[in-house]
């Protein structure tokens, strides 16, 4: 492969160059110049190393960790892919290297078992990695927005919005659309409508997140 691209170097450049496409490299030993992707990076070794913890993996079981771990941050919510209120698709990194989303084959939660097999182990492993990663992701992404200390910051209807919701299994997102806003006496917003794929919900506004570029 490395000689394929290094054969075909100017065919690429020529190709890059006729479609406005321009590289931009960060300087060596200057991780703080890749901004959000590196500080991605530095949240998942944090959670890696919590969870793997005095663990001792062959390169095969911690390749396949890695594994699990790259498609649930690669399946996380980027924008949505349309304002039709009657849709709940968003856009994620998975549409740019698979062209859809990243799905998981469903497994049973060992989360809470004494693990008898190696196999067991790395599910284990991986479930309480989505666990602790998704839920301090999405209360990362709420503390980002404070709705109900900002006029300018309230849920609008037809926005789409990712609902913290517990036990979700891995790379599952339970996504809603804003129908319906729910202002207290003071005119705060705190309970909002929201219509998924199931039905309709109402919840609170803090369990309702605002997805990355909205």
């Amino acid at each position: 492969m490395v000689k394929l691209l290094i054969d075909k170097k100017q065919d690429i450049s020529d190709q890059l160059t006729s479609c406005g496409i321009s590289w931009k490299l960060n300087p060596p030993s200057a991780p703080h110049f890749g901004g959000i992707f590196e500080s991605g990076i530095k949240c998942t070794k944090y959670y890696l190393k919590r969870v793997i913890g005095s663990q001792v993996l062959t390169f095969e079981e911690l390749t396949t960790v890695l594994t699990k771990v790259e498609a649930m941050l690669n399946s996380r919510p980027i924008c949505q892919l349309s304002s039709d209120l009657g849709e709940v698709d968003v856009l994620t990194a998975g549409h740019f290297i698979i062209g859809r989303p990243l799905v998981a084959l469903p497994e049973p939660s060992v989360e809470d078992m004494n693990p008898r097999t190696r196999w067991q182990l790395l599910q284990r492993l991986s479930q309480s990695f989505w666990r602790i990663w998704q839920n301090d992701y999405l209360y990362t992404l709420q503390q980002k927005v404070k709705w109900f200390k900002d006029d300018h910051k309230h849920p609008n209807i037809g926005q789409l919005v990712s609902i913290i919701e517990p036990n979700l299994p891995p790379n599952e997102w339970r996504l809603g659309r804003v129908v319906q806003i729910h202002p207290g006496k003071d005119n705060i917003i705190r309970v909002v409508t929201l219509k998924t794929k199931r039905g309709l919900l109402t919840r609170p506004v803090v369990k309702a997140c605002p997805l990355p570029l909205d």
